[in-house]
Formats: structure tokens, C-alpha cells, sequence
């Protein structure tokens, strides 16, 4: 389902973020530097491990609830992600990528209108982020919205996703169905 995070950008866009903002001082950002690797190689749990110690030096950093959420959306663990994303967007509304994420966790629920309002409000935030196109169209694949995904498809498509992967994922969906 993820169209819009390879390891590599994961890595570096987590990276940067966390060492722009901070994040409790250089153990902070060391930590969340470390969970991130950790991520990065299927590590999940220790990743939350050492998420944890970074939220604990300073519970005011939205990106790295985030980067948590993602760790345990990986693992499978939709509420717990949510419950991350709630807190970076309610540490940072204007977070686009966690109304995106928090989308994919809802989605992995069967919760797809309450997808598409994150997606809604992701696209809102950042309506130049082809992934979160990516992400709606999907979600509209699996409420049988079908116009109003191939819509997002070609938007996506427009601001530089691959139209092959994309279509084919969108037809397995429909097949699925």
C-alpha cells in the first residue's frame, strides 16, 4: 500500500526533521536516529524501544510519535499507530504525513471513509504530494469509489507516480472485492 516511502527517504526525511526540530538534545536525536536504523533493517520493537526513550527525553516532537506509528503500523499494530499519529497531529496540525499515515492505519482497520478524511486533509495540507493521491485512490478503490480513484490515480500519475504499479495495485484491489 505504500507508494510513497522507500527506506531510503524514510531515513533521510525522519533525519532531517528530528535534527531541525530537536528532540531532548543530542540523545534525543541520537535515539531517534538509532530507532530509525533500527526500522530501516525490520527491526521494529527495538525501534519502538528506543522511540520510547526519545519521546521521554522530550514528548513534544510530532515527527518522532510519527516515525513510532510507523514502526507499529508495521507490525501490524493499527490502534497503537493511530494512537501515535493522534499525538504528532495534535503536536503539529499542520503535519501532512501523519494524516496520510494515520489513513494507511485506518485502512488496514476496514475503516475506509475515516481514510479518505485523513487522505482529504493530507492532500489539503500538501496538495502537491503525489503519495497521498496514491494513498485516497486506494481508498477509494476499496469504498467502490471508483471515478473519484481513478481521478487521484491520474493526479498521482501527474505529480510523478508510476501509472503501471499504481493501476495494477488499484485492479488487484477491484478483483479483491
Amino acid at each position: 500500500m505504500h507508494f510513497r516511502v522507500n527506506r531510503l527517504t524514510f531515513v533521510l526525511a525522519s533525519f532531517l526533521a528530528v535534527f531541525l526540530i530537536g528532540c531532548g538534545g543530542s540523545e534525543g536525536v541520537k535515539l531517534n536516529n538509532d530507532a530509525i536504523e533500527l526500522q530501516a533493517q525490520w527491526k521494529y520493537q527495538e525501534a519502538i524501544a528506543k522511540y520510547d526513550e526519545a519521546i521521554r527525553l522530550d514528548p513534544q516532537v510530532a515527527v518522532v510519535y510519527n516515525n513510532r506509528g510507523y514502526a507499529y503500523i508495521s507490525l501490524g499494530q493499527n490502534q497503537q499507530a493511530i494512537e501515535d499519529y493522534d499525538e504528532a497531529i495534535r503536536l503539529d496540525p499542520e503535519f501532512a504525513l501523519a494524516y496520510n499515515d494515520r489513513g494507511d492505519a485506518y485502512i488496514r482497520l476496514g475503516k475506509n471513509q475515516r481514510a479518505i478524511e485523513d487522505y482529504d486533509e493530507a492532500i489539503r495540507l500538501d496538495p502537491h504530494n503525489a503519495d497521498y493521491y496514491a494513498s485516497r485512490a486506494i481508498a477509494y478503490t476499496f469504498s467502490d469509489m471508483d471515478p473519484e480513484a481513478q481521478a487521484d490515480v491520474n493526479r498521482a500519475v501527474e505529480l510523478g507516480i508510476d501509472r503501471e504499479p499504481l493501476e495494477r495495485f488499484i485492479e488487484e484491489l477491484k478483483e479483491q472485492r
